[in-house]
């Protein structure tokens, strides 16, 4: 039964995919209105996830900033199935570098690097990040359930030369490219919930106790690597900036718990600013 649903539902993104984008905006448009207003997907996670995280807000801002995560969220998803067929001038075009510049430094210096991402704007449309790059560019993941549906997202991510990385065989496989010599840039989505068993740290994230991972902290002061975030930003529909910045060049240097600390509270004041656009769908206080 998953095979059959996988090649009806691929079928279907691999047509889609085919589309302009201008098209596929406006089919974003209608499937907002489904989503939104008459099936209400998840309408309850998202409204209670916005109001404990400002509770300073009006109902009608809640509203306001709901109803335009909705519309972003129905554009991140043709956005990201257009992935499947986009050529490498399109991408480029799509994501801008505001300071190229800046990977180059630390690689002359001979530096690998820990980066952290989050599920904010569209961090599936970074999938053109290795051709700009000169560190080998490695995302860590965790597999999805579904086995037909996980090989189509990491073969998407993989299409210009990203290299997925399961989330336990994260340690393993940077030791092998630091003792070959290879500068990496290793990608870490941080923002994503522990099982209850691989909770060791909580903290006050947007007003709520929080669980968090502590796998950026671990490995970069282990090895050592400078810690950067990776922040992503939504320009105009389809159109993304990302900016390098620097965290702790010397993450071995650090107290305990103070690089965690760091990058969540930089995200957090990300989401502050612009709360549409973090990915509120997911129950990442069910514990």
């Amino acid at each position: 039964m998953q095979r059959i649903s996988f090649y009806l539902a691929f079928a279907f993104l691999w047509t889609i995919s085919l589309l302009p984008m201008p098209v596929l905006f406006f089919f974003s448009d209608l499937l907002y209105i489904f989503v939104y207003h008459i099936v209400g997907y998840r309408k309850k996670v998202v409204f209670k996830n916005l109001r404990n995280s400002f509770p300073e807000k009006s109902d009608e801002e809640i509203k306001s900033v709901a109803k335009k995560f909705y519309k972003h969220f129905c554009d991140m998803f043709f956005e990201t199935f257009k992935c499947l067929n986009i050529s490498k001038k399109e991408i480029r075009k799509r994501i801008t570098i505001k300071n190229p510049k800046f990977l180059d430094e630390l690689y002359h210096k001979e530096k690998s690097i820990i980066a952290v991402f989050t599920h904010y704007a569209n961090w599936e449309i970074t999938l053109g990040i290795p051709m700009q790059i000169k560190h080998r560019n490695i995302s860590i993941y965790k597999p999805q359930s579904n086995k037909y549906f996980n090989k189509l997202s990491l073969d998407i991510r993989k299409k210009f030369g990203m290299e997925m990385v399961a989330m336990k065989n994260t340690l393993r496989c940077i030791m092998e490219y630091q003792q070959k010599n290879v500068r990496t840039l290793v990608v870490f989505l941080s923002d994503q919930s522990p099982v209850r068993t691989e909770i060791h740290y909580r903290m006050n994230f947007l007003n709520q106790d929080t669980p968090v991972f502590l796998g950026v902290e671990k490995i970069s002061r282990k090895l050592n690597q400078p810690v950067v975030f990776m922040d992503l930003k939504k320009v105009k529909r389809g159109y993304y900036s990302l900016e390098y910045v620097m965290l702790f060049e010397n993450p071995a240097h650090t107290a305990d718990y103070e690089i965690t600390n760091r990058h969540m509270k930089y995200l957090e004041e990300k989401i502050k600013a612009e709360p549409a656009y973090w990915l509120w769908t997911h129950r990442r206080w069910k514990y």
